[in-house]
Order: C-alpha cells, then sequence, then structure tokens
C-alpha cells in the first residue's frame, strides 16, 4: 500500500507539484536509460515502474544509475537501493582534496613540491631537508609563460612530460571538471543526454590525467636529480621579459 501511495493523485497544489516533478524525472530518466543504453533496456525483464526496494528509485531506474556509474561516479555508495532522495541533476563530486584546507605537512611529495613552486609552501632555506637541494632562486607562478612551460615538459620523454599537467592537477587548472571542482564549488548538471555524454569523456581524461599523476609521483620521488631537474624546468619557463634577481 505504501508503494501505491506513491501514486495516487494529489489534491493539494504543493503536492501536485512534487507528484509531477516526481513524474517528469521518471520518464527522463527512463528515457535516457533507452536512448544511452538502449541494448540493456531492450534485454531488461525488469516491469517498468517496478520497485523492491523501499529507496527513492524503481528498479529500471537503479539499473540505469548502475550502467551510468561504469561511466562516472553518479553515487561512490555501491548499495543504490538505499538512496533515499532522488538527484534533480547529475551531481558532480570533488576527485581532490582541498590541499589549502589540509595539513601541508600530511600532502604527499608531490603535491609539497609543486605547491612550493606555486609560491604557497617551503621557504627556500627549507628545501635542502624536504627536497634535497637548495634552490638560489624560484621563477614566481606570475612570472612564468605557461604555453612555454607546457612545451618545455611536452619535449621530454614520460613521465616527466607529464609536469605540466600534474601542475594543472593541483592548481586545479586542468580543464577537467572531475578535478577542477571542489567541495567550496560544488556543482550538478541537468539530466542531459549531452551531458552525460560530457561528463563520460570528461571522466576518461580525468582517469588518464590521474595515471599521469601516478607516474610522474613515482618519477619525482625515485631521486633528488628527477625533483632538480623539473626545478630548472619550471625556472626555463620565465617570461622573456622577465629577469631573475641578481
Amino acid at each position: 500500500m505504501l508503494e501505491l501511495r506513491k501514486y495516487q493523485i494529489p489534491l493539494s497544489g504543493g503536492d501536485c507539484f512534487e507528484y509531477l516533478q516526481f513524474l517528469q524525472l521518471q520518464a527522463t530518466l527512463l528515457h535516457l536509460y533507452q536512448e544511452l543504453f538502449p541494448t540493456q533496456w531492450s534485454n531488461s525483464i525488469t516491469e517498468l515502474f517496478q520497485q523492491t526496494c523501499p529507496g527513492a528509485y524503481t528498479d529500471r531506474e537503479l539499473e540505469f544509475l548502475k550502467l551510468l556509474n561504469s561511466w562516472f561516479p553518479v553515487e561512490y555508495y555501491d548499495d543504490l537501493e538505499a538512496i533515499e532522495e532522488r538527484y534533480e541533476e547529475i551531481p558532480i563530486y570533488p576527485q581532490n582534496i582541498s590541499w589549502w584546507n589540509e595539513d601541508f605537512d600530511r600532502l604527499n611529495p608531490v603535491e609539497q613540491f609543486i605547491i612550493s613552486l606555486l609560491g604557497w609552501g617551503y621557504d627556500l632555506e627549507e628545501w635542502e631537508s624536504v627536497f634535497g637541494f637548495t634552490p638560489t632562486h624560484i621563477t614566481p607562478p606570475e612570472q612564468i609563460d605557461w604555453e612555454k612551460l607546457e612545451q618545455l615538459c611536452l619535449a621530454n620523454e614520460a613521465p616527466f612530460q607529464y609536469f605540466y599537467n600534474v601542475i594543472s592537477i593541483i592548481d586545479r587548472s586542468s580543464d577537467c571538471i572531475w578535478i577542477d571542482i571542489t567541495d567550496e564549488s560544488w556543482e550538478s548538471l541537468p539530466w542531459t543526454k549531452e551531458n552525460i555524454l560530457y561528463l563520460k569523456k570528461q571522466w576518461e581524461l580525468a582517469v588518464e590525467l590521474s595515471q599521469q599523476m601516478t607516474a610522474f609521483s613515482e618519477w619525482l620521488t625515485a631521486d633528488v636529480e628527477h625533483r632538480y631537474k623539473a626545478f630548472n624546468l619550471w625556472n626555463q619557463a620565465q617570461k622573456s621579459n622577465s629577469h631573475c634577481p641578481h
């Protein structure tokens, strides 16, 4: 009886609006399921409005969400059936910690190295004990020619060539929504085919960048010479109209 009440025609204006919202979202999700996963839709033997669990979604809707979870993280919990509220829009979850809210000493070595290059980390006199060498000068970020830095990185072999991308991951400038978004700037997108395909492509980029980050991290921490090489490349990307202090 409880499940049947969900489909009863409401009497009040507020209930009527919520009821129409529920039906509209349900129709949207089922349509997207049919359009994006036509084979799975055709092969499904689940009744259209069947709901065997007391959560927010019907079984068909849950099938769709589980398929989407293979493309990008719609929901982190394995127990999708237990979700109590319907997603009015597609949620987008941050994939990285907000390092500025963390204890700097607890960040991993690569994050500490990049953030120190960006001027928010260790002072120069601390570099010897932390990174194994003492720089005489670090070019400030505002004096870096970022296009030049990217080209210098690409001229090297992997994983050193990922240096530029790793910087963009840490300072949230990768142009990948899954990486650049933070807890402070939580976002969501409407349920459309275009948005789903966009998020799928962006997730593939996020996975690729994450793999590059892992490879570069292993390379950077393996030898002090690698850190010194990355540091020198950073300084080489200084703008031509900037000058190092004497």
